[in-house]
Formats: structure tokens, sequence, C-alpha cells
């Protein structure tokens, strides 16, 4: 099989993209005095010395240093769309986002553990393109955060299938009276709720199938844009459907990434593949 090098290239940048805007977001938000007045936890082990490395700093520290990570984030993501990714960068990148992640864990949600999968994979992919005799690791990579996608729509259709109010028609109607979010202008359509309901679990039910054929793939790849951003839109988290958007790229075709990364006007694309 020819190496999909673009769809490396496009992944990877989208992936960086986000953690970049993220990390700049987080800092603007003030996600370091959360992160201070949020109880510290450390599990066991020493890896997790690494990965909750926040944990083991003193509360009154624990802003400056939450923003000082976040912005060598940024700046790490931002070098790595500049130069391309190295093991190293890639490893990084993922460290430090899962350390912010670990600290920040009262206002966590789907797309960032998403994201922290799909990092992890991305080191995977980063040492099989730099490293000559780890290059099986590169593929690994690419087929990880390929399946992770398929995993989160697997397992949530799963778990919404088990209750009532998905199966029954109601979730979407039950979300549109809870004034946080928003929405009672859908309870005014007679069956509009219900048939949003369906459509959304049939969305998730299928799309790990429907990504394994080409035509099918574009279709359910833009029907699941579309939905991400309206319901990160009305549920008021952004992030994480931009998150999911990101990972899409991992499935789109050598060419189709090819052209996405010329409209992006990178007259290089092979240029932030790993090498």
């Amino acid at each position: 099989m020819t190496w999909p090098r673009h769809t490396v290239a496009l992944f990877q940048r989208a992936l960086l993209w986000w953690t970049l805007g993220w990390a700049v977001a987080m800092l603007v938000l003030g996600l370091p005095a959360e992160v201070a007045a949020t109880p510290a936890i450390g599990p066991a082990g020493g890896f997790a010395h690494l990965t909750h490395a926040l944990a083991r700093v003193p509360a009154p520290d624990r802003a400056p240093v939450c923003a000082a990570v976040l912005v060598l984030l940024a700046g790490a993501s931002a070098d790595g769309l500049w130069r391309g990714l190295r093991w190293w960068s890639a490893g990084t990148v993922a460290l430090l986002f899962h350390a912010l992640m670990h600290a920040a864990w009262p206002v966590g949600h789907g797309g960032m553990h998403l994201m922290a999968n799909l990092l992890l994979g991305n080191v995977l992919l980063a040492i099989g393109g730099s490293v000559r005799p780890l290059q099986w690791l590169a593929p690994v990579g690419l087929w990880a955060v390929r399946f992770q996608v398929l995993i989160v729509y697997a397992t949530t259709a799963a778990h919404k299938l088990t209750g009532v109010h998905w199966p029954g028609g109601t979730a979407v109607g039950i979300v549109a009276t809870d004034p946080g979010f928003g929405g009672a202008a859908l309870l005014a359509v007679p069956g509009l709720a219900p048939a949003l309901t369906w459509a959304a679990l049939a969305f998730q039910v299928t799309f790990p199938l429907m990504v394994w054929w080409r035509t099918t793939r574009r279709c359910w790849l833009a029907m699941g844009a579309v939905f991400h951003l309206l319901t990160g839109w009305w549920i008021g988290v952004p992030e994480m459907s931009l998150a999911f958007i990101a990972a899409y790229t991992a499935w789109t075709s050598d060419p189709e990434a090819a052209r996405m990364l010329r409209w992006c006007a990178r007259t290089r694309p092979a240029r932030s593949a790993v090498r």
C-alpha cells in the first residue's frame, strides 16, 4: 500500500491547529485560575509524574505553572505547524496536553479525551516516520487514530440504545427544554425534535460502517462535520466539535487530503508529514 503522506500531513496539521487554538483560548478564558481552584488528582505510578505533573505543583503556584504549560503547548504546536513534527515534538505536544487535561478535569469533555488519544496515536505516527527501524509504527498509529473515531461512535451509540430517550425520540426535545441550552423553537414544529433525535442516533450507529466505502465515507464525514458544528454551537463546546472534525481528516484519502492542503494554500503539503 502506498503511504498516504498527504493524509498524514493533513491529520497532523489539523491536530496542531486544534491544540494551538485550544491553548490560546484557555489562556484567554482563564484556565490557569480554574486549575488552581481544582483539587489535584495524582494517581499512583511512575508515569503519572508526567501525565499528572500539575498535580505535583503546590496549589499557590499552580496557576502560573499552568499558564506556562499552556504557552509551551501553543509554542510546540506552532513550531510543529511551521517546521513539521518529529517524534520528540509530537511527544511533547501530547505530554503537555495530557498534563493540562488531567489538571482541568472538572471542565473536561469527550472532545478533550478524544484529542488526548489522537495525540498518542500521532506519537506513533511520528516515531514511525522519523526513526527508520521503527517505520512499522507509522501505519499502527494511523489505524489507531482511525479506529479511535469508530470506537467513540460505536460505544456512544451502544450506550444510547440501552436507554429510553434516544430510541424513544425524546432526547433532543428534553435538551431543547433546558433554558441553559435554548432550542425551545424546535418544540414548536411537530415531529421535528423526534426526527432530529433519531437522525443523530442513526448517524452514530451507521458511521463505523459507512466510512469503509469512498462514496458513503464522503457523505458521512460531511454529515458528521455539520452535526458536530451544530451541536458544538448549541451545547456551547465548539472545541469538542472541532476535535471530531480534526479526527475526520485521518479518514480522508490521499488525493482528497492533497486537495485540501492545496486549498489551504500549502504549496508543499509534504512538509508537515512525518519525516
